[in-house]
């Protein structure tokens, strides 16, 4: 690769390998412009680049008027060697700590210019690769505000507002660039004293403060102090600041020299004087009686069995008291699988915001949806520990093939994963005395079999996939007792769900009334119950139902629908919730006997929300066939 395709090796790579995973479908510029962070023109540039060089590297892009980009490829090894070059992590590694090392050299300038010499000698590079580095740090810069200013015979150095700079300095240290984090801490030597002040204030004022945001708000303030040193903005006496935070202003001040402004510090002093908590006071044994009523009435609603299983309501107390105990001492805990428990596990979550519904109106305390994570984790236990009792229940698992030999050994160890405890054995199609002789309390079968068996029957494919392996996992844990004869070709797709005339574009600036209008709309066409608009607003009220890249997935906290269905808004042209733009709503409306699909759904649509390349598809087709086909691919990934 030549210089100029190495600096731009990660985006190259992007585009290409965007357009490779899309060759049926156009990408338009609009799409490359979100995907990347970057303007119109850059991506315009970048493709015109791509354009010229593509013929020797086995592929062409072209593009169709108001559709989009496309691509061509001719030499599969060709192009392959070529996304492989750019992909290569150490390169990219090493781009990213030039790139790392020359911010924080000019942030530690503060407001001086610096020449190019004088970086290219502080970072032992050539001046020609600083030149091409600085118009990649330009756009970056742009994305906080800042602008990379060049000036003849001085030099270069960043510019911007102050509340921006801190901005990126705050990202670069808490990001831990090892080059920017070590020009901070020399600069600024032990911050042990300012900790300890910290801490102290914590304690005194009673503050619910977890690990994780007490080092967000040390990097805040050193970042702050830094700044301050830099710049060389001594700032101006806090003196309206009274108590335990002046004392730690003051000590900044004796130590550093400088006071921190009035405009950085409102946030935190208000964090530091104003936060109360009170300590939480329990009854184990009316806690243990509260889980198990709790769990009773869930399980004459659910069918499950929460409130039978000992150990499940064991750990679950245990974990609680730890937990208020914790709380009393003023720990939290960041959850970082928070967002794919709700989304992946959405039925059982729903449960876990009723249990803190109840933990709520019975310990007078709000509990953190990051400590609800936790909480669901107990949950799923209980859930992985149903499945493999309803598993077990199944002693002998008899398998029919079409001959015996390799694909027979294939299709029985695939099978013992499933069933690692029972006794399994392999037939051919014409054995039925010896399949009665073994007595099978489930079959497996790749025909159709003309003896019936008083067993449930799981049609096969002879070369069965770990997905295949996990949909009969799911089948097995049906609600319904007797499974009966399910066949490969009758597996249910959640996409039979979509209900083709609640598929429309929305204007509607307001998630909640848009909500409830969705809701309103599905009692009316006989498919949600009387109550389903009250719990969809329940369940949001609990916690928001907008996740990743504009996919909002609301759903009624209770399942009982009348009809099973899933109806879907384009939102156009912007409604914002929570700080997240929406631009798909996926509601969910489910009856009893359909609670199975919820896996389904859940995983499908956790897997768009993970793919903007569909997501921007669906939002530009508009079209109900082409959304279904879009979702049962991603179904079959």
């Amino acid at each position: 690769m030549n210089l100029k395709e190495r600096i731009w090796g990660m985006r190259t790579y992007q585009i290409l390998k965007s357009l490779a995973e899309n060759q049926d479908h156009f990408l338009s510029i609009s799409y490359f412009m979100e995907m990347l962070g970057v303007s119109k023109r850059t991506i315009q540039s970048e493709i015109s680049y791509l354009k010229k060089g593509g013929k020797d590297k086995g592929y062409k892009i072209g593009n169709s008027l108001g559709k989009g980009y496309f691509i061509e490829i001719s030499d599969q090894e060709k192009f392959e060697d070529y996304l492989n070059d750019l992909d290569n992590e150490d390169f990219d590694k090493k781009e990213r700590t030039i790139i790392n090392e020359e911010l924080s050299e000019l942030l530690a300038a503060g407001d001086s210019y610096i020449t190019v010499i004088e970086m290219a000698s502080k970072m032992h590079l050539s001046k020609t690769l600083l030149y091409e580095k600085n118009k990649i740090i330009a756009e970056y810069l742009n994305s906080y505000g800042l602008v990379f200013e060049r000036k003849s015979h001085y030099g270069i150095k960043i510019k911007g507002i102050s509340s921006n700079i801190k901005k990126l300095m705050f990202d670069l240290y808490l990001d831990r660039v090892q080059k920017f984090s070590s020009i901070v801490d020399e600069k600024l030597g032990k911050f042990d004293g300012v900790e300890e002040l910290i801490e102290e204030s914590i304690a005194k004022n009673n503050l619910n403060v977890g690990y994780y945001e007490f080092q967000e708000m040390i990097s805040w303030l050193k970042v702050s102090v830094f700044y301050q040193i830099v710049y060389e903005d001594p700032g101006k006496q806090a003196v309206e600041y009274p108590g335990t935070f002046y004392e730690i202003l003051r000590y900044i001040n004796s130590k550093y020299g400088v006071w921190i402004p009035k405009s950085d510090i409102h946030n935190f002093t208000e964090k530091i004087t104003h936060a109360e908590s009170k300590e939480i006071n329990i009854n184990k044994k009316e806690l243990k009686q509260y889980l198990i009523t709790f769990f009773k009435e869930i399980d004459v609603k659910n069918s499950t069995d929460y409130s039978g299983d000992i150990e499940f309501i064991s750990n679950l107390l245990k974990h609680l008291e730890f937990l208020i105990e914790r709380l009393n001492q003023q720990v939290s805990y960041k959850n970082p699988l928070l967002l794919e428990l709700c989304i992946e596990y959405s039925r059982f979550f729903d449960i876990v915001l009723k249990f803190s519904k109840m933990l709520e109106e019975k310990l007078g305390y709000k509990i953190s949806n990051d400590e609800l994570g936790f909480i669901a984790v107990h949950f799923l236990n209980h859930m992985e520990k149903e499945k493999v009792k309803r598993i077990n229940k199944y002693k002998k698992v008899a398998i029919i093939c079409t001959t015996g030999g390799g694909i027979s050994n294939f299709i029985r160890n695939k099978i013992m994963t499933i069933f690692p405890k029972s006794e399994i054995d392999t037939f051919s199609f014409y054995q039925n005395s010896q399949i009665r002789d073994f007595e099978p309390n489930i079959i497996f079968s790749v025909i159709p079999l003309k003896e019936s068996f008083d067993v449930p029957i799981i049609y096969i494919k002879e070369l069965l996939t770990d997905k295949d392996l996990e949909d009969i996992r799911e089948m097995l844990f049906l609600e319904k007792e007797n499974i009966g004869a399910v066949r490969e070709k009758d597996k249910k797709s959640f996409t039979n769900l979509l209900i083709e005339d609640m598929f429309s574009i929305s204007k509607e600036t307001n998630y909640k009334k848009l909500l409830s209008n969705m809701a309103e709309e599905l009692e009316d066409k006989g498919y949600g119950d009387a109550k389903f608009r009250e719990n969809v607003l329940r369940r949001e009220k609990y916690m928001s139902t907008v996740y990743l890249n504009g996919i909002a997935m609301p759903h009624s906290i209770e399942i009982n629908a009348k009809k099973s269905g899933i109806a879907l808004k384009i939102i156009e042209p912007e409604l914002i919730e929570n700080n997240k733009k929406v631009k798909l709503v996926f509601m969910i409306c489910l009856a009893k006997k359909n609670v199975d699909y919820y896996s389904a759904i859940s995983s499908g649509i956790y897997k768009l929300m993970k793919n903007k390349v569909m997501i921007s598809e669906i939002c530009e087709k508009k079209d109900f066939y082409s959304t279904k086909n879009i979702l049962k691919k991603l179904e079959n990934l």
